[in-house]
């Protein structure tokens, strides 16, 4: 083995021929005592004695020479430890292949072969234990990991504060959200008109016009919506005091009164429906109507006319709060008595407002009604309950000047983010190219979130200027639509922050790249992304295929399966387990076996699952990568630690990052892999004390893995200290397999380079 070689080999032109000068033997070629060894040292007969003073000019140093000449930098040693080092070189091997030297070395017993060649023995590692910490003690500074280090850090603080910048900017846009909706409030309002005075199940429940005129006024004229939002009395019969009239539910306090208003479909009582032209059952059905809505006056089959309104746009009726309860009932019975609604209605809208002085909020509420083509109001009921602040700053309330200064804050540091956008854009555009710079998916999420930002600041706007110039007079007997306009605009506002807010999540994995553990996720997406859209490719023909099926088997009969969109829906709620197997079975019940089990076994037993196995092998590709990678807490710490050591040392020594770079990069120009603190510190311009650098955070210490490899490989010694071939033969062994571990998890998956 051409390494043994190296380490067992001297020099032989170095060592004199044998004769009587030669050290180690007589005038007559005979042996003769060494000379006498340091103290401390081992003298073996037949060994070069390189304390000597009669001993050759020394060859080409052995490993452990080497070794111990490389690891005696550390200024901290002890005179112990040197004394042990030193002894440790005094000792040698008896060298048979130096010319004409004789082999004159004590053979080992065959318990003391096996006890040097075992790697367990206990006297054994006791000494590659002393060995380790006195390379760790000497030779112990990692060039390339420090220079990596400092390298990497400046980066990865530099991510950490984009991060913590990120995640302070949205918190203070959850926080203005928060001031300006007053979600619990609202909520509170909204419940209780809800579930009370507009009951949200009568609504729904309403199916014919029929059941509209009974929520509406009530089968005895007094139980329906309009005698809830106007009471005369109290719970007790009591009749209520003029200056409590007009309230809904005690606390609310009606505004103006309540609007119903009629739409109406244009009719054509001549033509043929479109659906019938050229058909031979025309005449049977000869009533049609258009689609546009009727912007003219109605007359009802009483003969009684209904103007159109253009403020409304619709044919409107308006119930005053000065009306009273009385008169308000007596208008809603002739309306029904008029046949207000008829075939040609298409929808209706119930609307009014209230003010809360404990909250200090506006309510306006709405209640929609839309009758379908075949005869009812075909799930198209909602209602839309928005409460509004209309007095947004007042300088008599502190969140208000709070909520103001946030705002404020707010903008400012978004026209920041805008104008970096604008300016790393062009940069880009000029850098990376048009192509690239609008391809990348990270840009287009920055431009759609700021955008957002932009578009609900302007809504934002637009909701202040029509609350401040269009202040509501109190008290009134009209409508006031300005409160309609203001719950438009937060609902709209309410939809865009919802998808801003999605999309600034989206945005967090950008600011996760630069730590690895962080950025497991997008690696994790990154590797599966040509897995997953051939995998999407697969999932939505069959999950479309089998919601075609249940439309067309199912659709006629189940309102669930009536359109493609609804069919869709129940096939996915049947993939998180929200289904009912009853109605399928009602309808079709061979059919309905036969569709339930294939989908169950095909969709989610089969493709749930290797959608599941892809991500799963993804991750654990993304994760080998990242191992050895520090954690947050293990970054936290580190940075924390160079900001105490900035504390205590920074002010007082002259180590500065960049004449600790120039150092390094000097050492490892010159070969170096592991140096001392020595070797650093006199390397630098100017030289510093080495007790400066004594625990420096950009200065990395060899791994504990590296250590033991580094001094298992310098050799072992038997019981007496003399270095074993067969020791150093088992370390040497023990080297290569734990080096080519190490390739191999550094390879990571492929097999081929390892193999190789």
């Amino acid at each position: 083995n051409d390494s043994m070689t190296d380490r067992r080999h001297y020099n032989a032109a170095a060592v004199p021929a044998r004769g009587a000068n030669s050290p180690g033997m007589g005038a007559a070629g005979g042996l003769k005592p060494a000379a006498p060894a340091a103290s401390g040292a081992i003298t073996v007969p037949g060994a070069i004695n390189r304390n000597s003073t009669d001993a050759p000019a020394q060859g080409p140093l052995n490993a452990q020479e080497h070794y111990h000449a490389r690891h005696t930098l550390d200024p901290h040693q002890n005179a112990s430890t040197q004394s042990a080092s030193q002894a440790s070189r005094t000792s040698s091997v008896n060298e048979s292949n130096i010319q004409g030297a004789p082999t004159v070395s004590r053979l080992p017993s065959l318990s003391r072969l096996s006890s040097a060649f075992s790697l367990n023995d206990p006297l054994n590692s006791a000494r590659r234990k002393a060995k380790q910490q006195e390379a760790m003690q000497a030779a112990n500074v990692d060039i390339a990991g420090s220079l990596d280090r400092m390298e990497s850090w400046p980066q990865k603080r530099k991510g950490y504060f984009d991060l913590l910048l990120f995640f302070l900017f949205n918190v203070l846009y959850i926080v203005v959200l928060a001031l300006q909706l007053r979600v619990g409030p609202s909520f509170a309002i909204d419940k209780g008109l809800r579930s009370v005075t507009v009951n949200q199940d009568s609504v729904t429940g309403v199916l014919t016009q029929a059941d509209f005129w009974d929520y509406f006024v009530g089968a005895d004229l007094k139980s329906g919506l309009v005698g809830r939002v106007f009471p005369d009395k109290w719970y007790n019969g009591d009749v209520i005091e003029q200056e409590n009239l007009g309230f809904v539910e005690s606390y609310n306090k009606l505004i103006g009164g309540l609007l119903l208003v009629q739409h109406r479909s244009d009719n054509n009582l001549t033509a043929a429906c479109s659906d019938l032209s050229g058909s031979s059952y025309a005449s049977f059905y000869s009533l049609c109507f258009k689609e546009k809505q009727m912007t003219s006056n109605f007359t009802t089959a009483n003969g009684v006319v209904y103007p159109f309104s253009t403020q409304y746009d619709g044919h409107s009726v308006f119930f005053g709060v000065a009306e009273g309860h009385t008169n308000n009932l007596a208008l809603a019975a002739k309306l029904k008595k008029d046949r207000f609604t008829d075939i040609e209605t298409t929808a209706l809208n119930v609307k009014f407002a209230m003010y809360n002085g404990h909250f200090a909020l506006f309510t306006f509420v709405d209640i929609s009604f839309k009758f379908d083509r075949n005869g009812v109001f075909n799930g198209g009921n909602h209602v839309d309950i928005q409460s509004v602040s209309i007095e947004p700053y007042l300088g008599s309330r502190p969140s208000d000047w709070t909520r103001l200064g946030l705002e404020i804050v707010f903008m400012i540091w978004l026209f920041k983010q805008i104008t970096a956008f604008i300016k790393q854009t062009i940069i880009d555009f000029y850098v990376k190219g048009f192509k690239s710079t609008i391809g990348n998916i990270w840009f287009l999420l920055d431009l759609v979130n700021l955008s957002l930002f932009i578009l609900y600041i302007v809504l934002r706007i637009q909701f202040l200027d029509k609350v401040i110039r269009n202040p509501i007079k109190v008290p009134t007997n009209e409508y006031q639509p300005i409160l309609e306009e203001a719950a438009l605009i937060r609902s709209t506002q309410l939809r865009f922050n919802f998808v801003n807010i999605f999309i600034a999540l989206l945005r967090c994995f950008k600011f996760y790249q630069f730590q690895e553990r962080l950025n497991i996720i997008n690696k994790t997406f990154a590797n599966a992304v040509t897995d997953l859209y051939h995998y999407a490719l697969i999932f939505f023909v069959i999950f479309g295929g089998y919601a075609v099926m249940a439309h067309f088997l199912f659709g006629p009969s189940l309102e669930i399966y009536s359109s493609m969109g609804l069919s869709m829906q129940a096939a996915w709620e049947m993939l998180l387990g929200n289904f009912n197997y009853e109605p399928l079975n009602y309808v079709n019940p061979a059919m309905a076996a036969i569709f339930f089990l294939s989908y169950m076994l095909l969709v989610f037993f089969v493709l749930i699952n290797v959608l599941l196995a892809i991500i799963v092998d993804a991750y654990a590709a993304a994760t080998a990568d990242s191992t050895n990678s520090a954690s947050i807490a293990e970054d936290m710490s580190f940075g924390g630690y160079r900001l105490v050591h900035a504390i205590s040392k920074g002010r007082k020594s002259n180590a500065t990052q960049d004449s600790i770079r120039a150092a390094l990069e000097k050492l490892q120009s010159n070969g170096a892999k592991y140096v001392s603190l020595q070797d650093v510190a006199s390397s630098m311009e100017p030289p510093v004390r080495p007790e400066d650098l004594s625990g420096h955070p950009d200065l990395m210490a060899r791994g504990a893995e590296e250590d033991e490899d580094e001094v298992e490989g310098t050799g072992g010694n038997d019981e007496n200290g003399t270095p074993s071939i067969l020791a150093d033969t088992a370390l040497l062994v023990d080297k290569v397999i734990r080096e080519n571990e190490v390739l191999k998890r550094r390879l990571g998956k492929n097999q081929k380079d390892k193999d190789i």
